[in-house]
């Protein structure tokens, strides 16, 4: 991403467990196992992980949601691969700097890198979000990390009756810019990785992304 890292201010998942499939929404939990994936995504991509969170992000392959797609057979077994190549967080550490930090990161995690889908970016993280993703501080709405655990976090279309129309309406919204610039972010770090864990990473952010559109 250009300008400062955001690493003070998305601290996520810094030796947390891998998040179990009951989400916040403040209702009934929408496509849990979705949700629990967006999450596990957001963790990686919010700062450099940790030894704990990349073992976890591995073991996370044998409950992931989506797998029948090209996409996401090939993210999973790329994690697989870097479990067996014990890629350490030093190593994964590096390659998330040269992907996403610093002024000449090859993969941008925030829509004002790009161009801004919509004004979704602008409103308020929810506090849910934050909760998901153990924030301290509200981050910057537009990066992709808090994105997706916005999208984990709020209720979707149809998976609530009783959930609020507006934030169900944010939601939407944040899908919608998600799947409209998420794939180029994702397509490019998977081009640009070293390691296996962010080429597995991205490939299965791609196959999320396309689930998302259904």
């Amino acid at each position: 991403m250009s300008g400062h890292r955001v690493q003070d201010r998305l601290r996520a998942g810094q030796g947390v467990p891998f998040a179990s499939e009951r989400v916040l929404t403040g209702g009934a939990p929408a496509r849990r196992p979705t949700a629990g994936a967006l999450v596990t995504l957001a963790r990686v991509l919010a700062d450099r992980p940790d030894d704990a969170l990349l073992a976890a992000t591995c073991e996370a392959r044998e409950t992931w949601p989506v797998r029948g797609d090209a996409e996401s057979r090939r993210g999973l077994a790329l994690l697989g691969e870097s479990e067996i190549a014990r890629e350490s967080a030093d190593r994964v550490g590096a390659d998330y700097d040269r992907l996403f930090a610093g002024p000449d990161a090859l993969a941008p995690l925030r829509t004002r890198d790009l161009r801004r889908a919509s004004d979704a970016a602008e409103a308020p993280v929810p506090p849910e979000a934050l909760a998901l993703l153990h924030l301290p501080v509200t981050g910057p709405a537009d990066h992709l990390a808090v994105m997706l655990a916005t999208l984990a976090a709020l209720p979707t279309a149809g998976a609530d009756d009783d959930g609020d129309t507006l934030l169900v309406v944010r939601a939407e919204r944040v899908r919608r810019d998600l799947l409209t610039w998420g794939p180029r972010c994702f397509t490019r770090a998977q081009n640009g990785s070293k390691t296996y864990f962010y080429q597995g990473v991205a490939a299965l952010g791609l196959g999320l992304l396309r689930d998302l559109e259904r």
